[in-house]
């Protein structure tokens, strides 16, 4: 070695190139490679306390990866984005729920200072592929707070209507919402954003 050159010998003779550099044993990333360590862990941070969600109600068309793995690399590739230094997550393109069943339309949300999160959308069950008896899932999350709520199958789609009662752990804190529906046999919609509210 001479400097910051090593020689070493391959299948195309003698060759020389730039010493690796080494922090300690660890080599150090570079800058890019930095940009790509913090995006992925931004989004593994949001992904991973949805995992099981995902899985059970993530039906991408066309692909054979799991559920977890496609929403990976939808997250990194759609959802996060840089700005200020940093990455962040951007709610209204996040998905909760993919499958070929019809969304939620004409989706409404009220919320109250008594913790009550009523939601109201049209019966759109006489259209393709929606169905009365479609499960509606709803998804709050709030990430400053680290809280996550989801519940599927709280009603059905034929219902208009439902009241979800928070308690006071969700005072103060920015609290995203999502909603959709799924069915048993391993069918779901796409989930649509409702925006956000702080109670």
């Amino acid at each position: 070695m001479i400097d910051d050159l090593v020689f070493y010998k391959s299948i195309y003779g003698n060759l020389v190139r730039a010493r690796p550099d080494f922090s300690g044993k660890k080599r150090k990333s570079s800058p890019l490679q930095k940009l790509q360590q913090d995006k992925m862990l931004v989004v593994m941070d949001f992904l991973r306390p949805l995992k099981r969600l995902l899985r059970e109600n993530v039906f991408p068309p066309g692909s054979h990866l799991p559920a977890f793995h496609w929403a990976k690399s939808y997250y990194l590739n759609e959802v996060v984005y840089f700005e200020d230094e940093g990455y962040h997550i951007n709610f209204s393109k996040a998905l909760m729920s993919l499958g070929d069943l019809r969304p939620p339309e004409l989706m409404s949300v009220h919320v109250d200072d008594t913790y009550l999160v009523e939601l109201q959308w049209q019966d759109n069950s006489e259209q393709a592929l929606a169905y009365p008896d479609d499960g509606l899932l709803v998804v709050l999350c709030a990430p400053q707070a680290k809280a996550l709520f989801y519940r599927t199958g709280v009603t059905r789609r034929s219902d208009q209507t439902v009241t979800i009662k928070l308690n006071q752990s969700w005072e103060g804190v920015e609290t995203h919402i999502w909603a959709g529906f799924s069915r048993p046999d391993k069918r779901a919609s796409a989930s649509v954003y409702l925006g956000s509210f702080i109670l």
